[in-house]
C-alpha cells in the first residue's frame, strides 16, 4: 500500500507511505480511504525536512533529518517525538 501516494495540496506533490507514517504519524492507507484528507502542508502540521519547509513561517527551526533519532527514543514517527517532546 505505500506504492500509492495520497496527493498533496495544490503544488505539494504527492506523500509517499514512508513519508506520511515516519514523519507524519498517519497510515497511508486510512488517508487514501478519507475523502475529507487534507495534505499535512494543508493542516499547517508538515514538519518535513525540506528547503521550503513552512515551519520558517511559524517560527519554527527546521527539523532536518529526525527519523533515525525519533526512532532511536522510541518514537513511532517524528510528529509523535515533536509534539511529546514540545519541540513542535
Amino acid at each position: 500500500s505505500w506504492r500509492r501516494a495520497p496527493e498533496g495540496g495544490r503544488g505539494r506533490g504527492s506523500w509517499c507511505g514512508w513519508c506520511l507514517e515516519m514523519r507524519i504519524g498517519e497510515n497511508v492507507d486510512e488517508a487514501l480511504a478519507d475523502e475529507e484528507w487534507r495534505c499535512p502542508v494543508c493542516r499547517d502540521i508538515c514538519n518535513c525536512s525540506g528547503a521550503n519547509c513552512l515551519r520558517a513561517k511559524r517560527n519554527l527551526f527546521p527539523t532536518q533529518q529526525l527519523t533515525h533519532e525519533a526512532l532511536t527514543y522510541g518514537w513511532p514517527s517524528v510528529a509523535h517525538y515533536l509534539i511529546t517532546t514540545a519541540i513542535v
